[in-house]
């Protein structure tokens, strides 16, 4: 099933892409024209299941999930990108029924919508 990607404000995207992820995508374009930052976004995206397990797995009682995801997700973007923009936004979902994750650098949120 396709997935949609949309990458606003985001190294070399300067504008808003959105762009259909399917089971195989070839990107080419010149040097430093956004390959790899769509790349990096799908395994970003790819991953964030495994972890909202992990850190519900590690989860007390004290903890807030939703900060500590957010902390996580703010450090694994670090990790693959080298830096924390301060105005951007990642989407990742299905085209077919509207069913989105969400990351904002600049309000520091994550969301997850499903609208079915």
């Amino acid at each position: 099933m396709d997935q949609y990607l949309r990458i606003s404000h985001l190294g070399p995207i300067t504008e808003t892409c959105e762009i259909t992820i399917s089971k195989w995508n070839i990107f080419t374009g010149p040097q430093s024209s956004g390959k790899s930052t769509i790349a990096k976004s799908v395994f970003f995206f790819r991953t964030i299941a495994d972890d909202i397990l992990d850190i519900a797995l590690r989860a007390s009682g004290s903890m807030n999930m939703k900060e500590e995801l957010i902390k996580h997700l703010s450090y694994k973007f670090r990790n693959l990108f080298g830096y924390l923009p301060n105005a951007m936004e990642l989407c990742w979902g299905k085209e077919s029924d509207h069913n989105h994750v969400a990351f904002h650098v600049n309000s520091q949120r994550c969301e997850v919508v499903n609208h079915r």
